[in-house]
């Protein structure tokens, strides 16, 4: 046992570690089988021969993987929507961001902890006005696949090609795959890399919105086979995924425009791209109310040979619509059909837009309640059956699920305003970044009895909790506070000379929390009359800017401590931008002690990264806040 636990110290405190690797590879290969089950067998072979300690640890570290997780935020100011993203089996993500203007988009690639290891530019030239990236895909020889849209003025169309690119994101081909002819669209919605051969698979629809297909390129860049359904306007599809027998499965929309039949589409195709069957389910009279009209928005494979279907139902009468999961054969033939949250009114639109395969038969599905800009993101983690195991409510509109990597992390993109993109990773239970302590310093000591305690909290969150202890497992909790709609808080009463412990949690719109922050704490001061001035600080301090990110103001707050003569104290607080030229002077003139609060209008500037800088004596300190507009 002693060995054991010593085990699973190593684990937990080196990430990086060989044996915690391993386990991942072994996970990796788990979920790749789902769709190979020749690699399953020859894994399970392999596996077999293998020690019988190392099934045993790789079950146990289960248990502490969650604690493994690391969920973060990253921003890109300047840009537009961060649209794509997967994870690279090497480690680390790659992921697309599209330029609100410029008629360009961004690749970059990400650590494990969401530092951006590099980004390259694809911009529009020539005929083309403008680029924009739809998906992105691992290729098995370690380089990307991107499915792009682009604009050319002159002919008035769109089209679509498929890019690939080496592992630093250097362009090593590209290839067209739809019409350039005279008001085309970029009919391609969907592209999945296909392990085996190094090639890829795209789906989507014709030039005038109908005849939906899906097409195979090879390694080298060369279109292997397309297949195209005749079939009227407005009929595609818009997601593919590599079924349990190497075949592939789309779905999307089938609409008659003479007849007004609109219907949940769904397909399936061999490895050479032949039709194996094809099926429409829930017809219905298209905006009539009278009958039921469905959708397919996500397809994720069974071991069957089957698969799960994603997307919406209406009912007679309604144009509201539920959320809708289907489970069918490796025939087509519908096992069965569940439904997700009853539409409030006859107009409230949930929908289920992504679905993901996860280990031992689970699934991930995402969906949007209401619609519009007050659609409410809600994560279900579902088991075979379509049975809930648990949800997660309160995502922001803005953002949407993409996959999830090979430590059970769930990655969205999307974006924060117009022209700053977000992308999130989240644990595996779908908690967003914890929010960070800031004030008093961790550690602190002589701090008052009626101390400020301030955090930031990351983005999309609507409220905090906040709790403080007198031992570090919060079993003796002194103080509570719920629904703190601010970044700070005052705790009163505390006991002098005391050690105290606190931590943070936030939750998004409709409750659904974060982790608990790390826990800090601080020693409160001997007890003091009021001619003492308790209520003073002790110490100089400048606390993060609140809201951060804001638009267009925010407020900094800052301390000035009394000193022993009761002397003022010259404060300069200035701002100043990334390259460290100031841009305003909001504070210069001598202060007696206490607690300030300045405002910053930024309304003059554009949005990006500033610094603003607290200079008082010998006492110095910088901090960084966000502007998105």
């Amino acid at each position: 046992m002693k060995t054991l636990k010593s085990f699973f110290q190593f684990f937990t405190v080196n990430p990086g570690c060989i044996l915690k690797r391993h386990f991942y590879v072994i996970i990796r290969k788990l979920r790749f089988s789902d769709n190979n089950p020749s690699i399953r067998e020859d894994f399970s072979l392999k596996m077999k021969l293998k020690s019988p300690m190392l099934v045993v640890i790789c079950l146990l570290l289960c248990t502490v993987l969650v604690h493994a997780q690391t969920p973060f935020e990253k921003y890109f100011p300047g840009t537009g929507e961060s649209v794509s993203v997967q994870p690279i089996p090497s480690g680390g993500y790659i992921g697309a961001v599209n330029f609100y203007f410029g008629g360009k988009f961004w690749l970059f690639r990400m650590n494990e902890q969401g530092d951006t290891l590099w980004t390259k530019t694809f911009q529009s030239g020539g005929d083309v006005i403008d680029r924009w990236a739809i998906r992105v895909a691992v290729v098995a020889d370690g380089g990307f696949f991107i499915l792009c849209g682009n604009s050319m003025l002159a002919y008035s169309c769109q089209f679509n090609s498929v890019m690939k690119t080496d592992a630093q994101g250097d362009s090593i081909w590209s290839v067209i795959i739809s019409s350039t002819e005279l008001w085309s669209g970029a009919g391609f919605e969907d592209l999945i890399a296909t392990p085996v051969d190094g090639g890829c698979v795209a789906v989507g629809h014709g030039s005038a919105g109908g005849d939906p297909r899906i097409l195979k390129i090879s390694s080298a860049g060369a279109i292997s086979w397309e297949t195209v359904i005749e079939a009227f306007i407005y009929t595609y599809f818009s997601s593919v995924c590599l079924t349990s027998d190497s075949g592939y499965i789309a779905t999307g929309l089938n609409h008659n425009n003479s007849t007004g039949i609109n219907n949940l589409l769904v397909a399936k195709f061999n490895s050479n791209g032949d039709s194996l069957w094809y099926k429409t389910f829930y017809s219905g009279l298209f905006d009539s109310g009278d009958s039921i009209k469905a959708e397919g928005f996500s397809a994720a494979p069974t071991l069957d040979g089957g698969c799960m279907l994603a997307g919406y139902v209406t009912e007679p009468g309604i144009y509201g619509s539920y959320a809708l999961l289907m489970r069918l054969n490796a025939s087509g033939d519908v096992l069965w059909t569940k439904r997700y949250f009853h539409p409030e009114n006859i107009f409230q639109k949930n929908v289920a837009y992504k679905l993901v395969r996860l280990p031992f038969n689970e699934y991930l599905m995402y969906l949007k309640r209401n619609g519009g800009s007050s659609a409410i993101g809600t994560l279900l983690k579902l088991n075979l059956s379509g049975d809930s195991l648990w949800s997660q409510v309160g995502y922001d509109y803005r953002i949407m699920m993409n996959t999830v990597d090979e430590e059970g992390g769930i990655l969205f993109t999307g974006y924060v305003t117009e022209d700053v993109a977000v992308f999130i990773r989240t644990t595996m239970g779908g908690l967003y970044v914890s929010p960070q302590p800031s004030l008093p310093i961790n550690n602190s000591i002589n701090v008052s009895l009626n101390p400020n305690l301030v955090w930031g909290s990351p983005h999309f969150v609507n409220s905090s909790s906040v709790q403080v202890a007198t031992d570090i497992a919060f079993t003796d909790i002194v103080f509570a506070s719920t629904n703190v709609t601010a970044n700070t808080l005052q705790v009163t009463q505390l006991s002098p000379i005391t050690k105290y412990f606190w931590r943070v949690q936030s939750f998004g719109k409709e409750g659904g929390p974060t982790q608990w922050s790390e826990v800090w704490n601080f020693t409160t001061q001997v007890s003091v009359s009021v001619e003492d001035n308790s209520d003073m600080p002790v110490s100089f301090s400048l606390e993060q800017n609140y809201p951060n990110p804001f638009n267009p103001a925010t407020k900094i707050k800052y301390t000035i401590p009394s000193n022993v003569k009761r002397e003022m104290s010259k404060v300069e607080l200035k701002i100043y931008d990334v390259l460290g030229s100031e841009i305003a002077t909001l504070v210069n003139e001598e202060k007696p002690a206490g607690f300030y609060e300045v405002k910053f209008d930024a309304s003059n500037l554009v949005s990006g990264f500033y610094f603003y800088r607290l200079q008082t004596g010998s006492f110095v300190e910088t901090k960084k806040m966000m502007l998105v507009k």
